[in-house]
């Protein structure tokens, strides 16, 4: 593991993920050994606690969302008790202003999060690009994996500026 440098990428992975703890090693360990089904199993139950970790954070957004629906709907339904309709249209108009506050407020946070996220992937696959171009070079030979090392760091920050300069634009 030491011997071809490895350690750093562990430590840039631990870096880019703090709140998950993915062990390369272990994950290598697992796949020399053969046992892929338990290192498919660690993968993917870390991944699953992450993923549901963010969902649970967007509870707090859709209760919000439910009871500016709750708050509209039954708003509207008492100023419509009055003669005069005007005031039942301004506090429709002002519910539907809020709900479109909220929603631009949540699409500026993700694509905060969407830039943020692009660039956390570009780096994770430039921390994979050694580990491939090693396997590379085992398998067919230094220069092939010399050939595409620099094959890869251009398509990698090519698909990058494209992508967050699509992002960055919406």
């Amino acid at each position: 593991w030491e011997d071809y440098g490895l350690d750093g990428l562990q430590q840039n992975l631990d870096k880019l993920f703090p709140e998950y703890n993915l062990s390369l090693n272990r994950i290598l360990e697992g796949l020399l050994k053969g046992e892929l089904l338990s290192t498919a199993e660690y993968v993917l139950k870390g991944t699953l606690g992450v993923f549901l970790e963010q969902i649970a954070g967007l509870r707090e957004l859709l209760m919000m969302l439910l009871l500016l629906g709750i708050a509209a709907t039954v708003l509207t339904h008492f100023v419509e008790i009055f003669d005069r309709h005007q005031i039942a249209d301004l506090a429709y108009y002002f519910m539907y202003l809020l709900f479109m506050m909220v929603l631009f407020r949540c699409f500026e946070q993700a694509s905060h999060v969407a830039l943020q996220i692009l660039a956390d992937i570009v780096l994770f696959i430039k921390l994979l690009i050694p580990t491939y171009l090693l396997a590379v070079g085992v398998g067919t030979g230094v220069t092939t994996a010399g050939a595409y090392s620099q094959v890869f760091a251009m398509v990698v920050d090519g698909t990058e500026c494209i992508l967050s300069g699509w992002i960055y634009n919406l």
